[in-house]
This record gives structure tokens, sequence and C-alpha cells, in this order.
């Protein structure tokens, strides 16, 4: 699951990683419940996943240049019809530059992001605090979870994906 994360860093859009990595949290044994995602957020990382960082860089330079050339259409031609399309698409091409940039910017966000982790021993509890606390939750190798806090020595805090809060000792788990 740590190296199929990682891959999904480099490819996002490669639909045979995210096929394995499915496959692969299949035999997760824990049984935490993902809170559910905005629908607004679920179309736009599947959007901005169709395209690489650099995808979208192309598709925003190049609406940038249409605008451009839309610009001058407006200001060197004397017909109405001619001027209203120029500005029509300058517009389009200016947000399509604008959504493009958007995009890449959070997909290399997601690439550069270093707060997640993957669970690497077989079991872990997780405790309330560092050092001996009280025990909150069992989890299972493979179990993705943000990392909060590493300032505390051979300590973590970590969330999962349910919102849980707690610590985990450094060694249990791997950054991505």
């Amino acid at each position: 699951i740590l190296n199929y994360e990682r891959a999904l860093r480099l490819d996002p859009t490669d639909d045979a990683i995210k096929a394995n990595l499915e496959f692969a949290r299949d035999y997760i044994k824990d049984e935490i419940t993902e809170q559910p995602e905005m629908f607004l957020a679920t179309w736009f990382h599947g959007v901005t996943n169709t395209f690489g960082v650099d995808g979208w860089a192309v598709i925003a330079v190049t609406a940038f240049i249409i605008a451009l050339v839309g610009i001058a259409v407006l200001l060197m031609v004397k017909k109405n019809g001619i001027r209203r399309a120029g500005l029509i698409i300058s517009i389009i091409a200016v947000v399509v530059s604008l959504f493009a940039n958007i995009a890449a910017m959070s997909l290399y966000n997601f690439v550069t992001d270093n707060s997640q982790a993957i669970v690497i021993k077989e079991e872990v509890t997780m405790m309330s605090a560092p050092g001996s606390s009280t025990a909150l939750i069992r989890i299972h190798e493979g179990r993705k979870v943000t990392v909060i806090d590493d300032t505390i020595e051979n300590w973590k805090e970590i969330k999962l994906e349910d919102g849980t809060v707690g610590w985990v000792k450094r060694g249990d788990i791997e950054l991505i």
C-alpha cells in the first residue's frame, strides 16, 4: 500500500495504480469509516487528475495565448460581430487558464504533501498522549493516516480518516 501510494503521487492519472491500491486496501483489517467528501471536492479531484501537472501547465499557457489573440482581435477589428467573438473567446480562455493553473497547483501540492503516512507495523495501538497513556484504538498495517505533529522525539500525532486523533511511535508509520 505504501508503494502504491508513492506511485500514485508520481502519476495520479494512472488507473492501474488506483485499481491495485483499492484492491490492496480491501485487505486492511480496520473498520474505520471515512468522512464523506463534498461533491464539489470529489468532482474537482476527478477533473484535476485527468492530466498531470505538465498537462495542466500546457493547457494554461495555450489558453493564455488564445486570450491574447482574442484581445488583439478585439482591439484591431472594426466589425462588432468579430469584436464580440474576440471578447467572448478571450473571457473563456482566461477562465480556462485560471482553472488550469489552479488544477496544476492542486496536483503539485498533492505530490509534495509530506503529511500523509502509512502504518507499517502489523498492529499499532494509538495512544491519547505520547508515552504510557490511555490506549484509544488499534490500527493495522496499511492504514493511511495524516501526521499532525512530529516534534516530540519518538512519537507522532496522527489523525485517522474518521477524525480520531492520537499518538503512535515514530517507527510504526512511514511517510508516503
